[in-house]
């Protein structure tokens, strides 16, 4: 792969877990954006305090352009890096946009809401983000993968996709 591949979607839809298989798969390292975030600022509920969701978007766009430097990898990014035109035309720029599209029934039975600052409302919360954020998912993504099963298969099709990214 020649350039990074970058996994959008729903806190809890698979991103991390699916992207970290993924890349065992295709031999790629893998990159969680909001783990790069907490060892260059801090924790992410801290710099929501310190400055609100503004400073913490400056922050993971800082972070993303980082991590885009880097190389060729899978990078799971944070759920809400569509809200943010900046960061999106760097992805659109540097990275294949994979939207990672899971059930939002699914997301509710899993997601730990209690360490999501902006989920901090719970299900309301987290059904109000889907409602915004899910056709800036569509909008951006230059590939749509559903996780409608097991992480196997959702890290399966991305792996497929980079074969035929790279054929």
């Amino acid at each position: 792969m020649n350039r990074p591949v970058a996994l959008i979607g729903m806190p809890g839809c698979g991103k991390t877990s699916a992207g970290r298989a993924a890349a065992g798969l295709a031999g790629l390292p893998f990159v969680d954006v909001d783990e790069r975030i907490e060892a260059l600022y801090g924790p992410i509920p801290a710099l929501f305090a310190e400055g609100g969701e503004p400073h913490f978007r400056a922050c993971e766009r800082r972070a993303l352009e980082a991590v885009l430097a880097e190389g060729p990898a899978i990078i799971a990014t944070g759920g809400g890096i569509v809200t943010e035109a900046a960061s999106m035309a760097l992805l659109k720029a540097r990275a294949l946009v994979v939207y990672i599209d899971r059930p939002m029934e699914r997301i509710l039975g899993d997601v730990d809401m209690a360490s999501r600052p902006l989920l901090a409302g719970g299900a309301e919360a987290l059904r109000a983000l889907y409602t915004a954020r899910e056709p800036l998912y569509r909008r951006y993504a230059d590939h749509t993968i559903p996780n409608d099963g097991s992480i196997e298969e959702v890290s399966s099709r991305i792996a497929a996709l980079i074969r035929e990214e790279n054929a």
